[in-house]
């Protein structure tokens, strides 16, 4: 392993969420997709769109950002100190 990779502090990659919920979008027609629904519809559970959820998860490189953490430290510090 390299040195490099070892080092403290910010590695650089952070998860990046992205939370799509088109249920009941009626701007467009809803036809991308032609399968099964995620959930056919039961008595005991009802169907509540969920084709129309996803949760995206992928990491992206983020810059580190001195002045910002400098500032959320500051008022994490001061919430703390107000306790």
């Amino acid at each position: 392993m390299r040195a490099r990779a070892c080092s403290p502090g910010f590695p650089g990659n952070a998860p990046v969420i992205t939370i799509f919920d088109h249920r009941g979008c009626t701007s467009h027609s809803n036809v991308e997709y032609t399968g099964e629904p995620a959930k056919k519809k039961d008595d005991k559970v009802p169907y509540n769109g969920e084709d129309e959820m996803l949760v995206k998860l992928k990491t992206q490189r983020i810059a580190p950002n001195e002045n910002f953490a400098r500032t959320v430290l500051q008022e994490t510090i001061s919430i703390i100190a107000k306790e």
